[in-house]
């Protein structure tokens, strides 16, 4: 990932947010941050046991648009629910 992050632009921005989302609230106990830079134009972040599809920048404007709806996501699903979150969407937040 390190050599890939140098190269890439995308990819290190990407890297960067992932490591944003991990500052801002540490997983679980047991759970990790994995984060997909393979194709840079659509980076993927697992978190929680959930994917998130951040695709291409601005990476920070799409976490924390995540963000100001997170607590409703949590109040309106079961804890199980919503398996992947798609920021990819402009001013969207789409729960699968």
């Amino acid at each position: 990932i390190t050599d890939l992050a140098r190269r890439d632009e995308a990819a290190r921005k990407g890297f960067e947010t992932a490591r944003t989302a991990l500052r801002e609230a540490a997983p679980r106990e047991g759970e990790g941050l994995v984060v997909d830079v393979a194709r840079p134009s659509d980076i993927q972040v697992f978190r929680d046991g959930r994917r998130f599809y951040v695709g291409a920048p601005p990476f920070e404007a799409k976490w924390k648009r995540f963000r100001s709806v997170q607590a409703q996501i949590a109040a309106d699903l079961p804890p199980s629910g919503g398996e992947a979150v798609d920021l990819r969407f402009p001013n969207q937040v789409i729960i699968r």
